[in-house]
């Protein structure tokens, strides 16, 4: 079982909830959840954590919490069970800040609920987990620098990017007020994002063009006005 701060697990699953694949009727279409101990920067000791990643394929975000308690094994949460559990107890925040909830199995059902001795009438929400086997393998894109830039040719500086790509990580650094960090080391390379010290991304760059005749430098035109000389004082 895990005990968890509701603030720190709404906005955990709504930052997860941007990278998500939508549509699908797949694993990937959910939030995979497991439980990790760590170092927490120069505290003492290891802490119990929340860890969630999602992806469409094309993006991967992952993100991480305090939490008290660890589950045994990975959980995989819907899509549509996601957002049942943001808007049943992101709506307790306005009244209690310190709401917490706790996560357990009930064979192959995942129940999240509220103390009823401490908040409101026990508040629970129960669905079935997803097909966690089936999750796509995503988690050394998130931390590996490629190894084929010998093989990949010249460096250049241009990189491009659907807008589409791009949203959920300017969503997540908004929800955050933090910037959004880039580490690129290839044109044909994804492209790694860091929010934060508690966020980790990654982008796939579009690679329909990749030619030194195009990615040197911006080609567009530049106009530059003929401006008045400005009045000495």
């Amino acid at each position: 079982m895990i005990r968890i701060e509701t603030a720190r697990l709404v906005q955990l699953l709504g930052d997860l909830v941007h990278t998500a694949a939508r549509g699908s009727g797949g694993a990937s279409e959910g939030v995979l959840l497991h439980s990790e101990r760590a170092d927490r920067g120069d505290e003492p000791g290891q802490t119990d954590l929340l860890v969630g990643t999602s992806t469409n394929a094309r993006v991967i975000g992952q993100c991480h919490v305090d939490a008290y308690g660890r589950m045994a094994r990975p959980m995989l949460w819907p899509l549509a069970d996601v957002r049942a559990v943001i808007a049943a107890y992101k709506p307790k925040l306005a009244e209690h800040r310190e709401h917490t909830v706790e996560i357990r199995r009930d064979a192959d059902m995942i129940v999240i609920s509220e103390d009823p001795h401490l908040f409101g009438d026990g508040l629970t929400v129960r669905f079935s987990d997803g097909p966690v086997a089936d999750y796509p393998r995503v988690f050394g894109a998130l931390r590996e620098v490629p190894r084929l830039l010998d093989e990949w040719g010249s460096l250049l500086p241009r990189t491009d990017f659907s807008p589409s790509l791009l949203e959920p990580f300017n969503k997540v650094a908004k929800s955050r007020g933090e910037l959004v960090q880039t580490y690129r080391y290839h044109q044909r390379s994804r492209v790694l994002v860091q929010i934060g010290q508690r966020y980790r991304g990654a982008i796939h760059a579009h690679q329909s063009w990749d030619t030194l005749s195009e990615g040197s430098s911006p080609d567009g035109d530049v106009f530059e006005p003929d401006l008045p000389v400005a009045d000495e004082e």
